[in-house]
């Protein structure tokens, strides 16, 4: 079951192309079979989760609908079905060299370390996956039609990626949904070798894309249902439309670059750093067309294409940020409360919200400590790469693990992007546009990041960047014979080293259960302490609510449930109930019949006196009915 992604794919890729070939016309000739499949892929996949959001509206969110939806796009595809196949048999004839057969070795080590997550049930480590990005298209699901969730702020978040999982969940298998994810790591690592391949060369984009694809944090997320490599993988295709338009000079692939600009913004909100980026860079190039011939640079026209592109990328990323505008009367919620407000949100949940962000990092002014920012930012590159190595000392000003939210090594990234930020100033010969483009379009990331949450997961957009300048420093300083070319091969070669070393510990972890020598029970029974309290719930009668507190990880629950706390949403009345029998009243109203407590996650009894935590302290008197240690289910 698994592995019917790649047809889903295949007809995803087919309609996209079609599509894209009716928008561009002749010009869309003027690509590389792999440039229009990619193409294809981006704006297919996007089409069948509009598509499924479309069904999840209307309340048809099953499985024959679903299928009836992919059918249709099969015949949009239409003759590049044909197409498709011919250039598949055309991969036949290549004749690989040693340089390609190591760099291939390569692409199949990692894929198999993310194969092996993608086989492996979510467990903490996964936390966005267990907390909403699985479980809450799992409740839509169940409901066959997308529910508002007033208690659970993420479920308003831009959720094409949810609407591809819910594929995986209809047909009961989470590796499916995350499949799609996986496929995502795949779409940016051939689209970096793509934009090396038609900017520089073969070798460099092949070897920019082996090190995109080797950094832990890259290959285990190319392993969960996250959205991150989603995100990515559509600025990658925004960059490749940018750099074909240059190459070519035909603004027309701008409108491509937009779609692609739009795609990513329905995934991921902070999205909109990325557009105004590119939407700048293309600005320039649009203005500076004609100056080699003497010619005045053309502002208005640069600054007309900026606002197109950028114009056009939020009508396409738009469909998320009006339902919850329908939903909650905020575009962004729970964001920019003091500008749109919120239904089941006030200011105190705001601003413990933005608090809980800017929490991330070493960019923000410590009170204590009063260490400067510009010191701190200056050395973020370091951090961000040592952070997770043994020994290394986090800035006063930072927390012990600043940039991720669970240490491991997992979160790493390579050296090779910190020397990517100082390689180039030692270049013999002038770096070609797209290395220098790259540079400054880094840049002009990390800035909005440095003034918001600094978390590394919001930065990933900028890695397939670094990448490119990191492939070419390697092959220019080897090629121009510079004495810095072995020292930079032997740290590319360590990092290689340790990302294999990182892999091999998060195989050794999920393999007994990818490859089935433990059952999936077992292993979540290990990993995952609320597992028994929900297998406890799972067997009482369907519609025995339960209500969650200080844990969110609700994606193995089948009854229904939601979150309690109030600062996930104001739902609970807690305000005008005045005793706990009060609100066991309401609970038990409202078709609750439990309540989970995992008391690390949600110490009620450290509330103040009348706090609703109290009052859900009260009902915990009681001896527990199930769960084990800190998680403990209650009768209502």
């Amino acid at each position: 079951m698994p592995f019917v992604v790649l047809p889903i794919l295949w007809i995803a890729v087919a309609a996209g192309r079609r599509i894209n070939a009716l928008a561009l016309g002749g010009i869309a000739a003027q690509s590389s079979a792999l440039e229009r499949s990619l193409f294809g892929a981006g704006a297919g996949l996007t089409l069948t989760a509009y598509g499924i959001l479309a069904l999840g509206v209307a309340g048809h969110l099953s499985p024959v609908p679903m299928i009836a939806w992919l059918a249709l796009l099969a015949i949009v595809g239409g003759p590049e079905n044909l197409a498709m196949g011919r250039e598949i048999t055309g991969i036949a004839r290549w004749k690989p060299n040693i340089f390609s057969l190591l760099v291939a070795l390569g692409f199949a080590a990692f894929a198999v370390i993310a194969l092996f997550g993608c086989f492996t049930p979510p467990y903490p480590m996964e936390w966005d996956s267990m907390s909403y990005h699985l479980s809450d298209p799992a409740i839509h699901v169940e409901h066959h039609r997308i529910i508002p969730l007033p208690w659970e702020s993420h479920s308003n978040f831009a959720f094409t990626m949810e609407m591809l999982y819910s594929i995986g969940l209809m047909a009961h298998s989470i590796p499916l949904a995350k499949l799609f994810h996986f496929s995502m790591a795949v779409i940016a690592a051939a689209g970096v070798w793509a934009i090396g391949r038609r900017t520089l060369d073969a070798e460099t984009g092949a070897l920019a894309a082996l090190l995109l694809v080797s950094m832990p944090l890259v290959f285990w997320e190319a392993g969960t249902a996250y959205v991150d490599l989603a995100a990515i993988a559509y600025a990658v295709l925004g960059f490749l439309a940018l750099t074909i338009a240059v190459k070519q000079d035909n603004p027309r692939w701008l409108a491509l670059m937009a779609v692609m600009l739009g795609c990513m913004l329905s995934i991921k909100a902070t999205s909109i750093f990325t557009i105004v980026a590119y939407s700048a860079a293309a600005a320039l190039w649009l203005a500076s067309r004609g100056v080699g011939d003497d010619s005045r640079w053309n502002v208005p026209a640069g600054l007309k294409g900026a606002v197109a592109i950028g114009a056009a990328a939020l009508v396409i990323g738009s469909p998320w940020y009006i339902k919850s505008w329908v939903v909650t009367g905020n575009p962004v919620y729970p964001f920019a409360y003091g500008l749109f407000g919120g239904r089941h949100w006030d200011a105190a949940n705001a601003r413990l919200y933005t608090s809980n962000q800017v929490n991330f990092g070493v960019g923000h002014a410590d009170p204590k400590t009063k260490m400067p920012i510009g010191v701190d930012l200056l050395m973020a590159p370091w951090n961000l790469t040592m952070f997770t190595m043994p020994g290394h000392i986090p800035p006063a000003s930072s927390k012990p693990n600043p940039f991720y939210d669970i240490p491991t090594t997992m979160a790493s990234l390579s050296p090779m992007l910190l020397a990517a930020l100082f390689l180039p100033g030692f270049r013999r010969t002038r770096a070609p546009l797209v290395i220098r483009a790259s540079l400054w379009l880094s840049l002009a990331l990390l800035i909005p990041w440095a003034f918001s949450s600094q978390q590394e997961r919001y930065l990933m957009p900028i890695l397939p960047l670094l990448s490119l300048v990191s492939a070419d420093c390697l092959l220019t300083f080897g090629r121009e014979k510079m004495m810095a070319a072995r020292a930079l091969e032997a740290l590319f070669g360590l990092s290689l080293a340790f990302s294999l070393f990182a892999g091999q510990q998060a195989i050794s972890f999920e393999a007994p259960v990818a490859l089935g020598h433990i059952t999936r029970d077992a292993f979540l029974e290990r990993n995952f302490p609320a597992y028994q309290a929900f297998e406890y719930l799972n067997a009482q009668p369907h519609g025995s609510g339960v209500v969650l507190y200080g844990e969110p990880l609700g994606l193995y629950c089948e009854q229904p449930y939601m979150w309690g706390e109030p600062t996930h949403g104001k739902v609970i009345p807690y305000d005008t109930l005045a005793t706990p029998n009060d609100l066991r009243a309401y609970l038990l109203a409202h078709g609750f019949r439990y309540i989970l407590v995992n008391f690390v996650g949600a110490p009620l009894q450290n509330g103040g006196p009348g706090s609703w935590s109290r009052k859900v302290y009260a009902l915990t008197t009681s001896p527990p009915v199930a769960g084990s240690g800190s998680v403990q289910v209650f009768r209502l």
